[in-house]
């Protein structure tokens, strides 16, 4: 969904630099904003590069948008290498070849969490078939938003959070809306199941308080990697790494 507010959300970060991968950031580049135009892997890669050895030394923030895209990057970047390995232009992606694929995704997004930054992912959305079983045979009940994420991308964020827009306003919604909701989730425990009009403060406001809710179901910890995030929703963000 678009027009939701993931890049106003993400902009409210500290010194952000936004890795711009569906040119959608241009507006937001000023004096305190950096956007840096990354299309394709290798652009992605060198903007990596970049910031693992020669980062600004202003950003205290890096946005992420979108990590839909850069796994269509990732699997670009595998079939070009596929057929110049079997130098054929007809060599294409098959099931054996998705374990790379996702590894070397994951190695993009650990890479991005050990920089010493607040870190925002965000993410697309797709609509979802609901259905059920009934007398045997499958029932469409009809369709809901769900993050349009390779699937263990979720298993990065501190919190991840779903922009909604309401009567004119916007809100982030962290709470479960069911216990197989894989997608919301707040491991710091701290933030109320939704927030009117969120950005940065409120969000660092309610986490530096510190004061712990009722636990909420989530899924295991990813293998490897323990990232701190948040995350936007509609389009989803995921991510804040770093003290606030």
């Amino acid at each position: 969904m678009s027009g939701v507010g993931k890049t106003t959300f993400a902009s409210t970060f500290p010194a952000p630099f936004f890795l711009d991968c569906e040119k959608g950031a241009d507006w937001v580049a000023n004096k305190d904003a950096y956007v840096c135009e990354t299309t394709n892997f290798k652009a992605l890669q060198e903007a990596m590069e970049m910031l693992q050895t020669n980062p600004p030394q202003d950003i205290k923030t890096v946005v992420l948008d979108s990590v839909t895209q850069v796994y269509e990057f990732t699997k670009d970047w595998w079939v070009e290498r596929k057929r110049l390995l079997k130098k054929s232009d007809y060599a294409m992606i098959s099931m054996e070849d998705y374990p790379h694929i996702k590894s070397r995704y994951g190695q993009i997004l650990r890479d991005l969490i050990d920089l010493p930054y607040h870190i925002v992912l965000v993410g697309q959305s797709k609509s979802k078939w609901i259905t059920a079983i009934e007398n045997g045979s499958t029932q469409i009940l009809g369709t809901e938003l769900v993050a349009d994420v390779q699937e263990k991308t979720v298993y990065y964020p501190e919190v991840s959070m779903e922009l909604v827009l309401r009567n004119g306003k916007r809100f982030g919604i962290i709470g479960k809306k069911s216990d197989n909701d894989m997608f919301h989730k707040d491991r710091t425990r701290t933030l109320p199941n939704e927030i009117e009009e969120p950005d940065f403060k409120k969000l660092a406001s309610c986490i530096n308080a510190g004061v712990k809710v009722a636990p909420k179901k989530e899924i295991s910890e990813i293998p490897q990697a323990e990232p701190n995030i948040v995350n936007d929703h509609g389009k989803w963000e995921i991510g804040v790494k770093a003290p606030i």
